[in-house]
């Protein structure tokens, strides 16, 4: 009967463990390819990327490198490739990577931590003006 019980108990507590992995504050990896609207510097230091056709989605980072090559690909409206993973409210790793500004801009308005940014390789079907028949 207590051998029973235990596992029971042990049981209810990995489930309660495994459903805190759950859930909108859970991190969770992604990549999304677009153009760059707004580069929004924050007085904190880091910076919200927003691209043109997700308005409730904001990449935050502190990496001046990425912030630059950011910057260029909205002046340029170039395609790019955005990587990220979620920003979950008091996630240990966030304030040691100093990304405590990067909070939540508000209700319905997501903010991601930006892994990474490249230019996006994308094949256009266009002709280019330079390569049409005269």
């Amino acid at each position: 009967m207590k051998i029973t019980y235990r596992i029971g108990v042990l049981l209810v507590l990995a489930l309660f463990a495994l459903a805190g992995c759950q859930g909108a504050q859970a991190v969770t990896g992604g990549s999304v390819t677009d153009v760059i609207t707004n580069v929004e510097q924050r007085k904190s230091g880091t910076t919200i990327i927003w691209v043109r056709t997700d308005i409730t989605s904001g990449y935050c980072t502190k990496d001046p490198a990425v912030i630059a090559n950011a910057t260029l690909y909205k002046e340029f409206q170039a395609f790019a490739t955005i990587e990220y993973t979620s920003l979950s409210i008091g996630e240990a790793d966030t304030d040691v990577l100093g990304l405590s500004g990067c909070d939540p801009e508000g209700e319905g308005i997501r903010t991601y931590r930006l892994k990474s940014l490249r230019l996006a390789d994308i094949e256009t079907t266009q002709t280019p003006p330079w390569k049409q028949a005269q």
